[in-house]
């Protein structure tokens, strides 16, 4: 019974952790966009947050590639 449950569950994970894969990349697309074109946290001096915003954004970009490389071979 565990070994049915298992393999059943393994592709429907494997398209949770794309779809999380893509929520966290909006998500680093956000925080950087916050961070460099927004006066959000203006106790943080400008500078630092916009070197902070590149890399998220960076970052986010990153990842996009790396899940949609998953994805190609995947077949999602």
């Amino acid at each position: 019974m565990a070994r049915s449950v298992m393999g059943s569950g393994g592709a429907w994970l494997n398209k949770f952790m794309v779809y999380f894969g893509f929520l966290m990349v909006a998500i680093y697309f956000f925080l950087g966009t916050l961070l460099m074109f927004f006066p959000v946290y203006t106790y943080i001096q400008k500078e630092i947050r916009v070197i902070f915003g590149f890399f998220f954004f960076v970052y986010g970009a990153f990842r996009l590639v790396r899940i949609l490389q998953k994805c190609k071979e995947s077949k999602y």
